[in-house]
Order: C-alpha cells, then sequence, then structure tokens
C-alpha cells in the first residue's frame, strides 16, 4: 500500500541581472548576456556552457552591486523590486512563460 505525501512547493527567490541591468540602462541596445559582460568589462570567456553562463552572469552581478547601493537597493527584496521596474522587460519574460 502505498501513503501519498503531500509536500508544500515554495518558489525559491531569485534575481534576473537582465531585468536589474534594464532598470538601471533601459535604453540600452541589447540585453543580452554577451553585450551586457561586454559593456560591463567581464569576460565572457567559457560562455555557452551551464559553468560559463553562471561565472559571467555571477561577475555581471557583482558588478551592478555599488550601482544599486547608489540608489540604496541592498537587500533582495529591494532588488527583486527595483527589477520589476523594467516593466517591458519583466512583462516580454512573463509572457514567455519565464
Amino acid at each position: 500500500m502505498r501513503i501519498a505525501v503531500r509536500v508544500a512547493w515554495h518558489d525559491r527567490p531569485s534575481l534576473d541581472t537582465l531585468l536589474l541591468c534594464a532598470a538601471l540602462d533601459p535604453a540600452l541596445p541589447s540585453f543580452e548576456l554577451d553585450a551586457i559582460a561586454a559593456r560591463m568589462g567581464v569576460d565572457a570567456h567559457g560562455r555557452h556552457t551551464a559553468l560559463g553562463d553562471a561565472l559571467v552572469t555571477a561577475e555581471v552581478y557583482v558588478r551592478l552591486l555599488p550601482r544599486l547601493a547608489d540608489l540604496k537597493v541592498t537587500t533582495l527584496g529591494a532588488a527583486q523590486a527595483f527589477a520589476q521596474t523594467a516593466t517591458g522587460f519583466a512583462r516580454k519574460q512573463r509572457e514567455a512563460g519565464w
């Protein structure tokens, strides 16, 4: 006999670096990771692998932190709220199922 166990699922907190970049610089022509990395002086070596993409994204995020701090965005919640000010990108992501 099997007993069904129900476990509540909770979404994990996340922070989208693309949305942060779009909120900080909405007029930039491209928000692809390679373009963002190049603008920020981040070496995109190893891109298009899980580890490479994660490392480039992490370095982009680290370089965003001082700009966010200047705007008093210093907590995860504040950063999530600030990222949502990039309303056009956030809407497109939701429509795409992200």
